[in-house]
């Protein structure tokens, strides 16, 4: 199990651009991971939709392989990338959105994960799910 400590995870989460995208990590645990967009910004970034949209989708890609991180077992197995990530976005956010993702299956190949958005109210705004290729490590511990 690769749980990263909270607190060091969390202060990984600060280059200009993560900032730029109003990106807060929430919390990290076994097989999941949250991360929030914070949002409306309050500036011209509002402005255009595809911002808050281009911000999700990428929270929606590292908080899953956050997750699959926190799930893998860092001495036989690392992640070896996004195989797909499918995104429905079902509202249009009004709120900050909480980006979950849960690890709900995982073989020798592949993780798959299980991915939410919702508003502090609850409403749902994001639903999606994704698959990271796993690599199996030699018994040396090399991929």
């Amino acid at each position: 199990m690769a749980v990263p400590d909270l607190e060091t995870w969390r202060s990984s989460w600060g280059s200009a651009d993560q900032q730029r995208l109003g990106v807060r990590p929430v919390t990290i645990a076994r097989s999941y991971a949250a991360i929030a967009v914070e949002l409306p910004y309050g500036d011209e970034r509002d402005d255009d939709p595809l911002f808050a949209t281009s911000a999700l989708s990428y929270v929606a890609d590292v908080v899953a392989l956050s997750a699959v991180r926190a799930h893998l077992d860092e001495e036989r197995e690392q992640p070896n990338g996004t195989m797909s990530l499918h995104l429905s976005f079902i509202a249009a956010p009004g709120s900050t959105v909480t980006v979950e993702a849960r690890v709900a299956a995982q073989n020798e190949m592949e993780a798959t994960v299980d991915l939410v958005g919702r508003e502090p109210d609850g409403r749902m705004v994001l639903r999606g799910l994704a698959t990271f290729s796993v690599r199996q490590k030699t018994p040396g511990g090399a991929a």
